[in-house]
């Protein structure tokens, strides 16, 4: 098979997501937050769960990675954010050796089942936030934690579209907006399946517990 069909089968099992993407689901919701001192750092652990929808782990199945993306916001007393870290987590099956890889190519964490998965990406653990010395000991701060789960993260969408350009012969550009535009239709904003967020208590710094 050349490369021009190989490519086309990547956009075949592209629209075939599309037929199961229609309806917004919740895919999971914050279960914990520990905020901690470290090292003069304000860092955080995180649990959440049932993180995993019936879309993506059928598109996990068919051997495209998952992703599932948490954002973490520090606000101040008036309600202004203060800092924001954003923490990204892929998932995908490898269908060569029947295991699933969580993380990045740099950095793998091979998992034997799709439980055993769900559960490494529901827990997201000392998440650094900033230096104990931009924070006022005195003045109370909130900690605001969402979590999405979608089909497909923005970079592998970016490199499927890369692939797909390169290998399809003429009218490549074309070709890419057009593909551009399905992962557009697919995982906008509509795509993503957002769980409940957290919003924390007031907390002062000292309060906060010191670990070693």
């Amino acid at each position: 098979m050349d490369r021009t069909s190989d490519a086309l089968r990547i956009v075949a099992l592209a629209l075939l997501l599309i037929a199961g993407a229609g309806t917004h689901v919740v895919a999971g919701s914050i279960e914990r937050v520990q905020l901690f001192r470290k090292q003069g750092w304000l860092l955080v652990n995180l649990q959440a769960r049932d993180l995993l929808d019936d879309r993506t782990v059928s598109t996990v199945e068919s051997g495209l990675p998952g992703s599932c993306v948490y954002q973490i916001d520090l606000e101040d007393p008036d309600g202004n954010r203060i800092i924001g870290r954003r923490v990204e987590l892929s998932i995908r099956l490898d269908l060569w050796e029947d295991h699933y890889v969580l993380g990045s190519a740099q950095d793998p964490i091979v998992l034997p089942t799709l439980a055993s998965a769900d559960s490494a990406l529901s827990h997201v653990g000392a998440v650094r936030l900033l230096p104990l010395e931009g924070l006022i000991e005195t003045h109370e701060y909130r900690l605001h934690v969402s979590v999405s789960v979608q089909p497909l993260a923005a970079s592998d969408q970016a490199r499927i579209s890369r692939y797909v350009s390169q290998n399809t012969g003429g009218a490549r550009q074309e070709f890419a907006l057009n593909l551009s535009a399905l992962f557009n239709r697919m995982f906008g904003q509509r795509g993503d399946a957002e769980g409940s967020p957290f919003r924390s208590t007031s907390f002062r710094p000292q309060q906060l517990e010191e670990l070693p």
